[in-house]
């Protein structure tokens, strides 16, 4: 039987340099293919699941209406059951009954029939599923606890942003730890992105910081100066998160650097997160100013961020003028929307140039004015 990844090229759901991208985005990530695809966005769960069903002969099963074989449970560990997505429903004889995410492969088979010494007899169900019966049955939680829904207030989420905002949630109901590093090209979203988890940590009960290269150096000097330092970083190595936008700009700065990289590997090797954000490209990993630092981040969950369509530029464009408080006519936001390109940062600097020859004017702006206007600033 072709791998599930094979189906889906077969098939025509995906090319092949799709979900090879999808892969590299989701590198040291330890999820399973299936997971990846869920977890990216590309397939939901739901169609997952009836994919698998028309290319295999297997059975569909509904976890939550089981009667569950508790015996079966003692047969394969809760490691195998989350690594593999897999949930043992019954043992008959020398037969297993298994629900599985992804009944195509071999390897699972052979991790399963080695613990459990039994044929398996497969069956299909869902990753939400399964998830739900490994934290119910294993971990004894007879209510499984609702997922925290970070807020983002603020964050208008789209195709180019969903699945790093998918990270981040993961991240902030700790079912996600290391370094993730947003990249994308400049004025995508990435810094509003990353305050949108900061302000979404604020209201939770971890604690976190949030730096630029900016406010890092002159807090790292102050520190220095006042012969803090070392309480400075080892008060950043037990924050639950840390984020840093823009930490290339770091990268001349060779003994802050190597700071950085201390405080990052001891957030990490105690199972916690680092946010961080490139303003240049993936290749300026490689320009990192201290080796640990480098390494770190070559080992870190690569999270795409691209730009939005025409669309929601114009929502996030309105969302803009309100909070500046700026009277502006669809057809002026439209115009800035054209000229402004995919630059968050160049639609909020339109308005910000509108804003204050109104207050200038004491009046609204002329339509053909305001144009003009926006003309001469995005040229």
């Amino acid at each position: 039987m072709p791998s599930l990844a094979e189906v889906l090229i077969g098939k025509g759901i995906f090319t092949k340099e799709q979900l090879t991208e999808t892969l590299k985005a989701f590198r040291g990530s330890g999820k399973s293919f299936e997971e990846i695809l869920v977890e990216s966005g590309l397939m939901d769960d739901r169609k997952l699941v009836e994919l698998i069903l028309a290319v295999t002969p297997y059975k569909y099963v509904n976890l939550k209406e089981l009667e569950i074989d508790r015996s079966a449970i003692k047969l394969i560990p809760v490691d195998i059951a989350e690594r593999f997505l897999v949930f043992p429903i019954a043992k008959s004889g020398d037969y297993l009954s298994l629900a599985m995410a992804n009944p195509i492969g071999k390897e699972v088979y052979d991790v399963v029939t080695r613990l459990s010494n039994l044929k398996i007899i497969p069956f299909v169900a869902s990753i939400s599923d399964i998830k739900w019966a490994v934290e119910r049955y294993y971990r004894g939680k007879e209510d499984v606890e609702k997922e925290v829904e970070p807020a983002f207030e603020g964050l208008i989420i789209h195709e180019g942003n969903k699945f790093a905002v998918s990270v981040a949630r993961d991240v902030l109901n700790h079912k996600k730890k290391g370094i993730i590093i947003f990249y994308g090209p400049e004025g995508v979203g990435k810094t509003s992105l990353l305050r949108a988890v900061y302000d979404a940590l604020e209201k939770s009960d971890m604690k976190g910081r949030f730096y630029n290269p900016t406010t890092f150096k002159a807090s790292y000097n102050d520190a220095k100066v006042d012969g803090a330092l070392r309480f400075f970083l080892r008060e950043l190595g037990i924050v639950d998160i840390l984020l840093f936008d823009d930490i290339d700009g770091l990268y001349g700065e060779k003994e802050v650097c190597q700071s950085v990289g201390y405080v990052v590997e001891e957030l990490v090797d105690s199972g916690r997160s680092v946010f961080l954000t490139l303003s240049g490209g993936l290749e300026s990993i490689q320009m990192a100013g201290n080796i640990k630092l480098r390494n770190l981040m070559e080992g870190g969950l690569l999270v795409p961020i691209t730009p939005p369509d025409k669309n929601v530029m114009l929502k996030i464009l309105v969302k803009i003028s309100k909070e500046e408080n700026v009277n502006i006519s669809d057809e002026v936001l439209k115009f800035i929307v054209d000229k402004a390109g995919s630059n968050l940062r160049r639609l909020r600097g339109a308005i910000v140039q509108l804003k204050s020859l109104e207050e200038y004017a004491g009046k609204r702006i002329p339509d053909e004015v305001a144009k003009s206007i926006v003309r001469r600033y995005l040229t």
